[in-house]
Parts: structure tokens; sequence; C-alpha cells
């Protein structure tokens, strides 16, 4: 082997040598991967995922001014009228998107509401209260007195007026916008009718615990999904539950105008 090859074979082993050393430096030198803490909550439990946004909150504060302390909700019934106040929602919005295209405008305003409700609503007193109540939201809302606070408080409403805007842009045109005051009064035509539909049902509950002759009695007597369908239908779908052991029907004619709404729900019908 000459010198120069001699030469080259030990500077090829001192390179090799000089890598290995860097590489061994490196692995010396790198920290673990530390494992993040999970998020725990204050009690040490883990925080569950939130569940899917709904009325139900503003359904127990809405039975409340309705009926005070006298009646309650059940868990169903909640369950039910948030059902029902989604159907008012994509039913009022899908006309007023109709009112929307013909007057071509880009923006979904109460005017278009208005008009959706007109529809939704052919005709009634539930119609004429509907608007009243409508009226009297965008007139506080504007009022400059309540310039403050959630849209749901400046307007004098319990449903929640953000959680009604995040409906309403479901329903209409990806590339509409929505005005302000349109979802204001969404939420008030859909309060109103929630609001009749509790009162009709508390009239049921009201009407059966007064004709009770039983000793267990409950002092606070609860609305169930039966007392919704039988204030809206009439008698003639009245539940074994609500007449007890004698079977006796209770005398509910039914609401005309929440009928043509809901009576052929899904929901009601398997009752």
């Amino acid at each position: 082997m000459s010198d120069s090859d001699l030469g080259l074979h030990s500077h090829k082993r001192a390179l090799s040598d000089s890598e290995g050393e860097d590489a061994d430096h490196a692995k010396a030198t790198t920290k673990p991967k530390s494992k993040k803490p999970k998020v725990k909550s204050a009690k040490g439990e883990k925080k569950k995922k939130a569940g899917p946004r709904t009325f139900i909150t503003n359904i127990s504060a809405l039975c409340k001014s309705v009926h005070g302390t006298k009646l309650s909700l059940s868990l169903k019934s909640k369950q039910t009228l948030d059902s029902m106040a989604i159907q008012v929602i994509h039913e009022v919005c899908r006309a007023a998107e109709s009112a929307r295209k013909v007057s071509k405008r880009q923006t979904v305003t109460e005017r278009e509401v208005k008009a959706g409700l007109s529809i939704y609503i052919d005709k009634g007193g539930l119609l004429t209260e509907v608007k009243s109540e409508v009226e009297k939201a965008l007139t506080r809302y504007s009022h400059k007195d309540h310039q403050e606070g959630p849209r749901s408080k400046r307007a004098g409403l319990e449903l929640s007026v953000s959680h009604t805007e995040n409906l309403m842009r479901k329903v209409v045109a990806s590339k509409v916008r929505v005005g302000d005051k349109a979802a204001v009064a969404l939420a008030a035509i859909t309060e109103c009718v929630l609001t009749s539909v509790i009162q009709e049902a508390g009239a049921v509950v009201l009407h059966k615990a007064a004709g009770s002759k039983s000793k267990n009695k409950s002092k606070k007597p609860r609305i169930k999904v039966a007392h919704i369908s039988v204030s809206i239908a009439g008698s003639k779908v009245t539940p074994s539950e609500l007449t007890g052991k004698d079977k006796r029907k209770a005398e509910v004619s039914g609401n005309g105008d929440l009928q043509k709404l809901f009576g052929q729900s899904v929901y009601l019908q398997s009752m």
C-alpha cells in the first residue's frame, strides 16, 4: 500500500469516528418528550365534552315565567318543546328565504321574517298575538336604553337569540347575510308559539289536578309530553296516564292553530 492510499484510509477512519461521536452526543443531549397532562376539573375529574346546544334551559325559564312555581316540565317534555322550537325556526326560515328570493335581496331582514311568519301561520288569533309580540321585542331591542348585554335580554326574551341565529344560518343560502334584527324577530316568534303550547299544556295539567281525588297528589305537578299532545289535538287522543284508574277523559277541545302547526309532527303522533 502506498503512502497516499494509507493517508486516505486514515482520513476516512477519522471522519467515521467523528460522526459516531456526534451521534452519541446528540442522543445524550436530546430531551425525552414530555407527555401533556390531561385537563381535569377543580374536583380532579375529567371534563366531559359539551353536548349539542339546545333551548332546554331557556324553555325551563319560559315555563317559570308562564306558570310561576305551580308547574314544572319533565325532561321529555323539554326535549319535545325544543324539537318544536327547531321546527318553528326551520319553517319560518324557509318561508322567509322564499320571500327574500322574490325581493332579490342579499340579506334576510326582519321584513322577510315577518313575511315568512304570515306564510307559516296563515290566519287566526295566534298570528295576531305573535305579530304583536314580535313588534314588542323589536321595539325593546332598538330602544336606546337597551343597548348593552345579550340580545335576548335587550329584546326581553327568554329564548337565546344567538342560538336562533345559528339555526337560521343553516337554512338560508350560504352567501346570504342575516340582518341583526332578523334573529330577534325569529326568536320572538318561536317564544310566542312555545308560550302558547306551555299555557295550553299547563291548563290540561291543572284541570286534571283539580279533578283528582288521590291522597298522594303532587304539590307541584309536571307537564309531560302527553299533556302537550292533548292540549294540541284534544281529548280524542287522551292517553290513559292522564285519566288515572277510573280512565276519565279530560275535557279538552284542543287548539286549532297549534294543531295546524304541529298536528303532523312525529314526536306528537307517537303519543
